[in-house]
């Protein structure tokens, strides 16, 4: 819920240059805590990995729109990083 996680204005830059069509879904504090519970009871081993939490909300309201693919971001980050060419990130 705090201000310095929002990273929608640089997702709204990239989605009018590239017309991509997006939603933003929120990821609350509390919506992570609700589900956490559940989630954990689905684990079958350990996991560091806390991208668990807001996956199961992308999901969610994927699957509720009817979506069968999405592409959330996750690993942006790496981007440009990897050794390989501008030119294969671009489409």
């Amino acid at each position: 819920d705090h201000a310095s996680y929002d990273e929608s204005a640089a997702v709204q830059h990239v989605v009018r240059r590239y017309g991509i069509e997006n939603r933003i879904v929120p990821c609350r504090f509390d919506d992570l805590e609700s589900r956490l519970d559940a989630l954990v009871a689905h684990c079958d081993n350990l996991h560091a990995n806390t991208a668990m939490l807001p996956n199961e909300i992308l999901a969610e309201h994927a699957h509720r729109d009817g979506l069968k693919v999405v592409l959330h971001g996750g690993g942006g980050d790496e981007t440009g990083r990897t050794g390989l060419p501008d030119e294969a990130f671009r489409s």
